[in-house]
Order: structure tokens, then sequence, then C-alpha cells
């Protein structure tokens, strides 16, 4: 019996289905560079589970499971819609972390400082920064590099940075001044998760447990987690949306509202095509980051429809 018969039959979760939540947050968090929590250092099984169990207490319960199982035909659309909603909760929890908005302040002041260059094609499209100077190579230094390049660069100390809103004029010029003393001398681009990362252990703006062993593979693996975020920000989730769309859906997206235009175009298959696309976009939408998606994923859509 698969977890879509076993919800169809019975109406609620059971083996079945807590085996299939355990196969797909295993699968979504293993295949990605999202950071385990709870004091875990990889996503074992046990981290899994207990990924499960924040989860279902995040969801009130296996309540988005069956509001995932309404909206499935068979075991295939419920995997596909459960995953969605997996890795959305997943996005949400990663944008609250402290690095993570760190990464995201620094990426406003750091587009308007003409000092400073997007180097994203450096880094395979991960967001990253670099001088007009410096060397046009990527940059692989971890978090404890950083921080013995930054000896001797003067800065003022960041009391507190405001949960949200503009950065004081004093934090600014501390973040912009090792910033750029750093990257002069790094004189390559380095990826914007590794440098929110390296500021918020530099002027103590994030707790300790998240900071502590910057030796070896562990400083390495806490600053690739960090770009769980840059890598599946609304542009790229959006562009993951748009890939598993097929052609027919993809010509639906900037028409969705108007049902006479699509049965007038598609006919019957376009209207089938139209409620499976509502039903998948009613789960993107269940997520800040997924709602955010939604311009990326029209503009996508209508500049095919008209090429």
């Amino acid at each position: 019996m698969t977890a879509f018969e076993e919800l169809k039959a019975h109406r609620q979760p059971g083996r079945e289905t807590l085996a299939l939540l355990q196969r797909l947050v295993a699968q979504v968090t293993r295949t990605s560079t999202f950071p385990p929590r709870g004091g875990h250092v990889a996503w074992t099984d046990q981290a899994v589970i207990d990924h499960i169990a924040k989860l279902l207490l995040r969801k009130n319960g296996f309540g988005f499971v069956i509001a995932c199982f309404l909206k499935a035909d068979d075991q295939a659309s419920l995997e596909r819609l459960l995953l969605a909603a997996i890795r959305n909760d997943l996005i949400d929890e990663a944008k609250s972390q402290p690095i993570g908005k760190l990464r995201r302040r620094m990426q406003t002041l750091l587009r308007q400082d003409d000092r400073f260059i997007d180097a994203s094609d450096l880094h395979q499209g991960q967001d990253a920064w670099s001088l007009p100077s410096s060397l046009p190579v990527p940059s692989q230094a971890d978090v404890g590099q950083l921080l013995d390049l930054s000896i001797g660069i003067e800065a003022a100390p960041i009391l507190s940075l405001p949960r949200a809103g503009r950065t004081p004029k004093p934090a600014r010029e501390s973040l912009l001044t090792m910033t750029y003393g750093v990257l002069e001398r790094l004189n390559a681009a380095l990826r914007a998760q590794t440098l929110a990362h390296f500021l918020g252990v530099r002027f103590d703006l994030i707790d300790p447990p998240q900071v502590a062993g910057f030796d070896g593979d562990r400083a390495a693996s806490e600053a690739e987690a960090e770009h769980a975020v840059s890598d599946l920000d609304a542009e790229l989730l959006a562009e993951e949306f748009f890939a598993e769309l097929s052609p027919l859906e993809r010509s639906i997206v900037p028409i969705l509202g108007d049902s006479d235009a699509i049965e007038s175009s598609f006919g019957d298959a376009g209207l089938e095509a139209a409620d499976t696309l509502r039903d998948h976009l009613r789960v993107l939408v269940g997520s800040d980051v997924g709602r955010d998606a939604l311009g990326p994923l029209l503009r996508m859509c209508s500049t095919e429809v008209h090429a």
C-alpha cells in the first residue's frame, strides 16, 4: 500500500505516510545545502526524524499532509506536493537565521556602493562579491582564514543591529570597511554567505553555538550550509518550478485567471492542466519565498509565450 492509498482509505496518516515523509525529508536535505538544526552537524537519520517532529509542530500536526493529499491525484502528485511543502518550509526556516538576515543586509549595502562588484559569475551563479582591482578568480577561503586576514583592519565595534530596516550609519561604515579590507587582501571573489558568516563572527553578531569550531571540515560545512538561502531564493525557486512545467502549463500561467481564454485556446486539455496548475501554485504560495517567486515565474512564462 502506498501513502496515497493509505490516506485515501483511512483519511489519516499511518505507517506508509510516515515512511514517505522520512524519505522525502531525507531526499531534500541530503541533496541540498540546508543546515541541520538542533545540534546536529549532518543530516543523519536521527536529524531527519527530529526535523520531521519540528515540521509537524510548526505545521499543526499532519494538517499539511492532508492538504497535499486533497490536491493530489495519485502517489506521484502527492510526492511532488509534499516535496514542495518541505522545501518551502526549509527555505523559510533558513531565511530566519541570523546569518541569512546579515547576508541579505550586506547584499543591499554592497549593491549601493560602487567600490564593490557583483562576482556571481565566478561562483557558478551563487551570490559573490569582489573589487574591481581583484583577480577574476573565485576564493575558497573559509571563516577562519578570513579572520586571520582581517587582523589589523580597523573598524569600530558594532553593538547591535536592528532586526529590520535601514542599517545605522556607524554599523554600515564598520561592515563596509571590514568587507573592503578583507576583499582587498583576499584579491579574489568571495561568496556572499561566507562573507556574512565572517562578519557575524568578526563583529560578534551571531550566537557562539553557530560559530564554534572553525577548523577543517566543520568550518567548510558551516560556510557551505549558509548558501542554501542564496541557492534557493525566490528567483531560483521560480526557475525550478518553471522547469517542471509542461509547455502547455507554461502557456497557461499568464492567463490562468481567464478560464474562457484557456478553453478557447487549449480546449478541455487546457482546462484540466489549469486545475492541476492551480493546485501546484497553492502549495508554492504557502511560504514567503514561494509568494516572492510568483513574479519571476510569471515573467518567465510570459517571455516564453511571446518568444
